[in-house]
């Protein structure tokens, strides 16, 4: 069986970290235009959140910025628990891959991180 979902799209929010007993999290929004314009003659977006943790959380947070556009490869995690007497339902993309698609801004991040790393060494 596979569960494995491929998204091209921009960063919509959740440019963040928060600190959790489990670790660094940041729950960044990726917005995907559909292929398809609806009844009125418009593309709908979906948005996809995504769970990043430690260090590809850090590095995300640090040198991607909203509206970047990303390439996401990962699995649907779907979990359910239940609010007020009401059942609920989470869908959340858990990344293996979040890269950056834009090349004008990869080549900023190289070198940034490039700078970075002789900064340390030093």
């Amino acid at each position: 069986m596979v569960n494995n979902i491929v998204l091209v799209g921009r960063i919509a929010n959740g440019l963040e970290i928060k600190n959790t007993k489990n670790g660094n999290v940041a729950n960044i929004s990726v917005a995907v235009q559909s292929k398809r314009k609806n009844s009125e003659g418009i593309y709908k977006t979906n948005f996809f959140d995504c769970e990043l943790w430690d260090k590809k959380a850090e590095k995300t947070v640090d040198y991607f910025k909203i509206g970047d556009i990303v390439s996401v490869t990962g699995e649907v995690d779907i979990s359910s628990y239940e609010k007020d007497g009401e059942k609920r339902k989470t869908i959340k993309i858990i990344p293996d891959d979040f890269s950056l698609v834009s090349p004008v801004r990869e080549k900023e991040i190289n070198k940034q991180q490039n700078d970075f790393d002789k900064d340390i060494e030093m």
